[in-house]
C-alpha cells in the first residue's frame, strides 16, 4: 500500500532534523554522521523521494526551540519546533513498543487523525511490530504532538510533555551483522570467552540478530531475557540485588535486551563479584556511549568505540577500537596472550642456562680450582641468552592456534607444571654432557686434559671443546624453548619468525668464527698483522722449527701473484716456542713499512730475531728464486720448479701436522 502525499510530508517533517556532515569538497556526496538509526532514517526519506535539505534550511539546527535528547531509560528522543502561526509541534522517535504507549492518536493511511485504541496498538506490536523484530530489524516509531502558543507548556516537565502522541508510522530498520563477526565470535568461543549481547533493541530483535552472529544457536539451553525480566530475577522483595540470585541468572545468560546502563553496570558487577567457581571471572565490556561509562570502568578491559564512541566512554575505557570492530578484539587477544606466552618462553630458556651455567661453574671451580668457563666466556654467555633471546623468543608472531585454548587462569604460576619438565629435563642433560666433557674429554677426543693446567693458563683445547658444546647446547634449546605446552614438532612456524631465525644463524656464526681463528700472545708468539698477505703463508726460517702454518688456500692468480712479488714476510717470535705446540699464525708484510712503524714495531712488540737468515738479512730461497734480475723475471720452467717445491714442502708441513712430529722439519 502506498503512502498519500500527506503522510510522506508528515514523515519527512518528522524526520528531517537529524545533524548532517556537509560534503568534504565541492560536489561530493553528502556523508550521514552520528546514529545509524538516525541516519537509516534520513536514507528512509530518500527512498520516498523526499529531501530533508529544504526542510532543514525554514527551521537550521540551532533554531530548533527545545531538544530531547535520547535518553536510554525512555527509549526515545524528541525535536520541538515552532510554526508560523506561533504554536508548537513536537516530533518523537524511539522504540516502537514504548512510544506506542505514550500514543493515544494515530494517523491513518489516508491521513486523518483517528484514536489509538488499546486493541488497535495490541494489533499493531503483533502483527507489525514483532514479525519485523523476529526478522532481525530495529522498530522505530515516529510520533508527534502539538502544542498551542497560549499558555505555553512547560518544556521542563517531561512526563506531561511525551504523552498523548499521535503515531504517524512505525519503522523497520535492519543494521547488518558485518561479515566478519560471526567468525570472530566462534574464534572467542573457540578461545574460550563467552560473549554476551546487552542491547537496548527489542527482545525479538536482539534474538535474531544473536542468532545471525552466532552467539546464540537454535536448541541451546541459553536465556535471552529483557531488563525488566532480568531485574525481576535479580533484585529481592526490597529491590535489592542479592549476589546469591545473579549467579542463578549470569551463567546461562548470553541475551539482554531492553536494557538500561544501569542493567549493564550490575551485570558486570555480579559476574565479577561471583562466587561461582575457584576463580574469579575476568569480564571486558564494549561501549560507545556516555551512559556505558560506569560498566566500561567497573570491568577488567573496557573497549570504547573509537568512530562511534563519545568522549566520555573513551575516557572510561582501557583500549580504543579505532575501527568499531569487533574483530579487533580478536586481535586484541591474541597479542594479549603471545605476549605472555613469550615471556614465559623467555623464562623457560633463561632458567635453563643459568641454572646449567651455575652449576658448572661452581663445581668445576670447587673440584678443578679453575672454572671451566671463563669470564669472557661467561659474557658471551649472557649476552646470548639475555639480549639476543630475548629478541629472538619476543618477536614471535601471534597465530590462530592462541586462540584454539581457554585463557589462563587469574592466579596460574607463570611456569607451568611443562615448563618445569623440560626446563629440569634440558638441564640434567646438558649437565650429564658437560660433567663428561669435563672429566672424560680427554680420552673421548685423544687430547691433553684441561683440568691440570696452571692457574690462568691459556685456554685448552679441552675447555675449548666444553665452550662450544655449552654454548651449542644452548642455541638449539633457544629452538626447544619457541615450545611451552608441550608440543612435538619444535621447528613448527619458526620461518614465520625473520629475527629469531637471524638471532641464530647469527650467533651460530659467531660462535665458530671466534673459536676458530684465534690470536693467544700467551702461547709463546706475539704476532702482528698489519696489511694481511691474504693467500699464501710460507716460513723457511731456521727460527720457526715447531710452527704449524695454517693455510688459506686460493686461487692460481693469487698464488702466482705471491710467487712474482719482491715483498718479503718476516715472522718474528717473542720467546721460545716449545717443541710440538701448535701455533696458528698471522702475518706482516714487514719490509713496506715505513722505518718509524718498523722501529714502533721492534720496541713495542720485541719484533726481532737473531737467527742467520734475519741478522745477515739473508733473503728466502723461495722469494730469491722468483725475484726479478736486472727487469728480467725468471722463465716459466723455474716458476714451475719452484712451485712444485714449495707444494712438497707444504705437505710435508700437514704430515707434520697431523702425526704431530716436527723434526722432520
Amino acid at each position: 500500500m502506498s503512502l498519500n502525499n500527506n503522510n510522506k510530508t508528515t514523515i519527512a517533517d518528522a524526520i528531517a532534523y537529524i545533524p548532517k556532515k556537509p560534503p568534504d569538497k565541492e560536489g561530493g556526496l553528502p556523508k550521514q554522521v552520528g546514529n545509524k538509526t538516525e541516519c537509516g532514517l534520513l536514507g528512509f526519506l530518500l527512498d520516498l523521494k523526499r529531501d530533508y535539505q529544504p526542510i532543514r534550511n525554514q527551521i537550521p539546527e540551532e533554531k530548533l526551540y527545545k531538544v530531547y535528547t535520547f535518553n536510554s531509560s525512555r527509549k526515545s528522543m524528541s525535536t520541538v519546533i515552532k510554526l508560523p502561526d506561533g504554536s508548537f509541534r513536537m516530533y518523537s522517535k524511539g522504540a516502537s513498543e514504548i512510544v506506542l504507549k505514550k500514543c493515544s492518536h494515530i494517523l491513518s493511511d489516508v491521513g486523518e487523525v483517528r484514536v489509538f485504541r488499546p486493541r488497535d496498538k495490541d494489533e499493531m506490536v503483533k502483527k507489525v511490530i514483532e514479525p519485523m523484530a523476529c526478522d532481525g530489524l530495529r522498530t522505530i516509531c515516529v510520533a508527534y504532538r502539538d502544542f498551542s502558543s497560549d499558555p505555553e507548556p512547560d518544556w521542563e516537565d517531561e512526563n506531561s510533555i511525551l504523552n498523548d502522541l499521535t503515531a504517524i508510522c512505525v519503522v523497520g530498520i535492519e543494521d547488518p551483522v558485518r561479515p566478519e563477526v560471526p567468525d570472530a565470535i566462534l574464534k572467542c568461543q573457540q578461545a574460550g570467552i563467552t560473549v554476551r549481547m546487552v542491547t537496548g533493541d527489542n527482545i525479538n530483535t536482539a534474538r535474531a540478530i544473536a542468532i545471525k552472529c552466532g552467539i546464540i544457536h537454535p536448541g541451546e539451553d541459553f536465556i535471552c531475557i529483557d531488563g525488566k525480566e532480568f531485574n525481576r530475577r535479580i533484585r529481592n522483595e526490597k529491590g535489592e540485588v542479592e549476589q546469591e540470585r545473579i549467579d542463578k541468572v549470569w551463567p546461562k545468560l548470553r541475551v539482554l535486551a531492553r536494557s538500561s546502563p544501569t542493567d549493564k553496570h550490575t551485570l558486570v558487577k555480579g559476574i565479577i563479584d561471583s562466587t561461582l567457581g575457584d576463580q574469579r571471572q575476568v569480564v571486558a565490556v564494549t561501549g560507545d556511549g556516555t551512559n556505558d561509562g560506569p560498566a566500561l570502568k567497573k570491568a577488567d578491559v573496557g573497549f570504547a568505540m573509537g568512530i562511534a564512541g563519545t568522549d566520555v566512554a573513551k575516557e572510561a575505557s582501557d583500549i580504543i577500537l579505532t575501527d568499531d570492530n569487533f574483530s579487533s578484539i580478536v586481535k586484541a587477544v591474541m597479542w594479549g596472550r603471545n605476549v605472555y606466552d613469550s615471556i614465559s618462553k623467555f623464562l623457560q630458556f633463561q632458567l635453563t642456562v643459568n641454572v646449567v651455567a651455575v652449576i658448572v661453574a661452581f663445581t668445576g671451580a670447587c673440584i678443578t680450582q679453575d672454572s671451566p668457563l671463563k669470564a669472557v666466556q661467561m659474557l658471551w654467555v649472557n649476552l646470548i641468552m639475555d639480549t639476543f633471546a630475548s629478541l629472538a623468543l619476543a618477536t614471535e608472531p601471534p597465530t590462530e592456534s592462541l586462540l584454539k585454548r581457554k585463557p589462563y587462569g587469574r592466579n596460574k604460576p607463570l611456569i607451568s607444571s611443562t615448563m618445569t619438565k623440560n626446563i629440569l629435563g634440558h638441564g640434567v642433560f646438558q649437565l650429564i654432557i658437560i660433567f663428561t666433557l669435563l672429566f672424560a674429554g680427554e680420552k673421548i677426543f685423544d687430547i691433553d686434559s684441561g683440568r691440570n693446567a696452571p692457574l690462568h693458563s691459556p685456554p685448552s683445547e679441552h675447555y675449548t671443546i666444553i665452550f662450544n658444546t655449552f654454548v651449542m647446547m644452548q642455541l638449539f634449546n633457544e629452538i626447544n624453548a619457541r615450545k611451552i605446552h608441550g608440543e612435538r614438532n619444535v621447528f613448527d612456524g619458526i620461518f614465520r619468525n625473520p629475527i629469531f631465525c637471524t638471532i641464530v644463524f647469527g650467533t651460530f656464526a659467531a660462535q665458530i668464527k671466534c673459536n676458530g681463528f684465534t690470536l693467544s700472545d700467551q702461547r709463546g708468539l706475539q704476532a702482528v698483522g698489519v696489511g694481511l698477505f691474504p693467500n699464501l703463508c710460507l716460513v723457511n726460517h731456521d727460527c720457526w722449527p715447531n710452527c704449524t702454518v695454517i693455510l688459506n688456500h686460493g686461487n692460481q692468480s693469487a698464488l702466482s701473484s705471491a710467487l712474482h712479488s719482491q715483498r718479503r714476510i718476516e715472522l718474528r717470535a717473542v720467546g721460545k716456542i716449545s717443541e710440538g705446540e701448535e701455533l696458528t699464525v698471522s702475518y706482516v708484510d714487514f719490509l713496506s713499512l715505513s722505518a718509524d712503524r718498523q722501529k714502533n714495531l721492534r720496541e713495542s712488540f720485541h719484533f726481532e730475531c737473531t737467527c742467520q737468515h734475519c741478522s745477515e738479512k739473508i733473503s728466502d730461497d723461495l722469494m730469491t728464486a722468483t725475484a726479478e734480475k736486472d727487469g728480467s723475471k725468471p722463465s716459466a720452467d723455474k716458476v714451475k720448479e719452484i712451485i712444485a717445491l714449495s707444494k712438497e714442502y707444504l705437505e710435508k708441513i700437514d704430515i707434520a701436522r697431523v702425526d704431530r712430529d716436527y723434526h722432520k722439519l
